[in-house]
């Protein structure tokens, strides 16, 4: 029998705000200066980003996952998630956050793994762990999934010219991404697109001219299309909490929290837009894929924002284009040779975007 025990807890919470606010502390000097020297283990940003997502108590799937964890134990029966992650339940000894500990834990090795082929160092990737990274990473299991496809595609496309076995790899990483979120196959036709076409200047002023009629006509064609395909079943509980989800938030936080939450993103991409596409500069190759992947993904949150019965694929998207942004702003801001105060008030919007959420999280949670 499965005891209800599973309710969100503030006090928790507080554990993973602690971490945030320590993170914080120590890698803040890096925004305002390349030249502070901070002794930052190599290993050791990646450490906290796995403590904090394998104890996401700040998260409400970390309690529902605990349900279906129990319950799949009692009944030795697949529940809601992929067969690997039962699999790992038959075979782990160690409980629930043993279970986690596998899962997002190889996810953050898959992360380093980038960290060292893209060459760059993870205090930039500590600064992104903080502005938004912790919050995206833990949400989820199909961060591991994402991690898997952001690796293999850097692995692809980090030289000049593609091989035989670099193919492999990527087919590899695609299939294992899918195997591991089933979910994740919604956006694999988005990275196909990336692989063939790299973002120009035509592209992104075709895209904003475009954006208002495209608004209106996924407003009318997927709300048509989910009324008929969700009807009564599963599936329409789902979008409909989500749909929920998001008219709490519009309703309780109000246009400060949307501020919040909208502003560094816009920031960050206008930033990136400006660098990858308006200079002549010339990046990696797997930069560009995954650039055009953020941009193509972006846009798609931005489209489903607002939306009725499909705004929840507006998180989802942004969710999804978390992984590809980490690796790219991280190459912008080792890269960029001037850090101007747009950039640094980004991060800095950023950061308090991210503690907003997780301190009025517990707030809501403690009432």
């Amino acid at each position: 029998m499965i005891v209800d025990r599973y309710d969100y807890e503030a006090s928790s919470a507080l554990f993973n705000v602690f971490i945030f606010i320590l993170c914080f502390i120590k890698y803040k000097r890096w925004i305002n200066s390349r030249n502070v020297s901070i002794n930052v283990g190599a290993n050791i940003p990646f450490v906290m980003l796995a403590v904090y997502s394998i104890f996401a108590f700040s998260e409400a799937d970390t309690y529902h996952y605990h349900r279906i964890y129990d319950e799949m134990v009692c009944y030795h029966n697949i529940i809601h998630i992929e067969p690997f992650y039962y699999w790992l339940i038959e075979l782990l000894p160690g409980g629930y956050w043993c279970w986690r500990a596998v899962i997002w834990g190889t996810a953050v090795y898959l992360l380093k793994l980038c960290s060292n082929k893209t060459g760059v160092e993870s205090r930039y990737f500590a600064l992104f762990f903080v502005a938004f990274f912790f919050v995206q990473f833990s949400i989820s299991r199909a961060a591991l999934g994402f991690s898997v496809l952001i690796y293999s595609i850097i692995v692809c496309f980090s030289r000049e010219r593609t091989r035989l076995r670099d193919v492999i790899i990527l087919l590899f990483g695609f299939c294992g991404a899918i195997f591991f979120h089933k979910s994740i196959i919604i956006f694999m036709g988005v990275f196909v697109v990336s692989f063939f076409v790299k973002l120009k200047k035509k592209h992104v002023l075709i895209s904003l001219i475009a954006f208002p009629f495209l608004y209106i006509s996924v407003m009318n064609i997927l709300d048509a299309y989910f009324i008929s395909i969700l009807g009564d079943g599963k599936l329409f509980d789902v979008a409909n909490n989500y749909m929920n989800k998001e008219n709490v938030r519009a309703t309780t936080w109000g246009t400060i929290n949307e501020f919040l939450i909208w502003t560094p993103r816009l920031m960050i991409m206008y930033l990136l837009v400006k660098r990858f596409v308006f200079s002549d500069e010339r990046n990696p190759r797997f930069i560009n894929v995954l650039f055009t992947s953020v941009y193509l993904l972006f846009y798609i949150s931005c489209l489903f924002y607002g939306q009725k019965t499909s705004s929840f694929l507006c998180s989802r998207s942004f969710h999804a284009c978390s992984f590809p942004l980490l690796i790219v702003a991280s190459y912008y801001w080792k890269t960029n040779e001037t850090l101007s105060k747009v950039d640094k008030n980004m991060l800095y919007l950023f950061c308090f975007s991210s503690f907003f959420t997780l301190a009025h999280l517990v707030y809501s949670w403690s009432r």
